[in-house]
């Protein structure tokens, strides 16, 4: 099926456990669609485009606005509005559902909107703050979850590290501008795409970055996909559009998905 829903779509949409198609357009409305695309709600979230989102354990689904805030829908009603970082900042820092029921959020902050710095909170699956922290710089990409904490990532590489109750801190860099953010390959061990050109796995525990797989004749798109402590990343060079697989200990494998003219839409990630 194909369904017009607004005159953009900022975002890649949400599913639930049940089918349930979530789609946040650039109106600032949260659209849910049943599996067969017929329009089931319709929530006013904000005015103007709203960051991605998360779904909590309890159904909730959460995204910053424009606006500064963290709001919360569920059942096609808006739960809680909770202020973090300032207004007028473009938002696109995806929240980190929590296994508790709670989300961390982060949203960037600045006179005017121009962001200088991050704001960062943990939430409670009611929104109310349980704790949060400033990242001195402004996060680019979305939370990603590790076992020595949440990583927050800068437009450079930079990566910091908060563990809800502390200040954040640098624990390494990739070393160049990532494509898309980046995924956890084990609890210690980030992994991403390099300036289009590189897969680097990043080392939490000693801020030790090595790269795992290079393109000399293409480029590779990110964000990397991980599965069985194995990262998967599409590159597409004239004439060849083919899959890498990495593993931890380096070892590289590789499956052409098509010869000849090669395109990928914008978003070209694995999964």
């Amino acid at each position: 099926w194909r369904r017009s829903v607004a005159p953009s779509i900022e975002h890649a949409p949400l599913v639930t456990e049940g089918g349930t198609i979530l789609v946040f357009t650039g109106r600032g409305d949260l659209l849910e669609l049943d599996p067969d695309g017929t329009e089931r709600l319709r929530t006013a979230v904000g005015v103007g485009p709203v960051g991605p989102g998360a779904i909590l354990a309890d159904g909730t689904v959460v995204a910053m606005t424009t606006a500064g805030d963290a709001v919360g829908i569920a059942r096609g009603a808006v739960r809680f509005r909770t202020r973090v970082g300032d207004p007028g900042a473009l938002v696109k820092i995806a929240p980190l559902a929590l296994d508790d029921g709670g989300v961390v959020v982060a949203n960037n902050s600045g006179p005017g909107g121009a962001p200088v710095a991050s704001e960062i909170a943990a939430l409670d699956v009611d929104g109310r703050v349980r704790t949060r922290a400033t990242v001195p710089v402004p996060i680019a990409w979305p939370l990603v979850a590790t076992k020595v904490g949440v990583a927050c990532i800068t437009a450079g590489g930079v990566v910091f590290l908060w563990t809800p109750g502390h200040a954040p801190r640098v624990a390494g860099s990739f070393g160049g501008a990532l494509d898309g953010g980046a995924a956890a390959l084990d609890g210690h061990t980030l992994v991403a795409v390099v300036d289009a050109r590189r897969l680097v796995a990043l080392d939490l525990d000693h801020a030790d970055a090595r790269v795992l797989a290079t393109s000399a004749a293409g480029v590779l798109l990110g964000p990397p996909s991980v599965r069985a402590d194995a990262a998967y990343v599409m590159e597409i060079s004239p004439g060849l559009l083919r899959l890498i697989a990495v593993d931890p200990a380096g070892k590289l494998a590789s499956r052409s998905l098509s010869v000849g003219p090669a395109w990928v839409d914008a978003v070209g990630a694995s999964t």
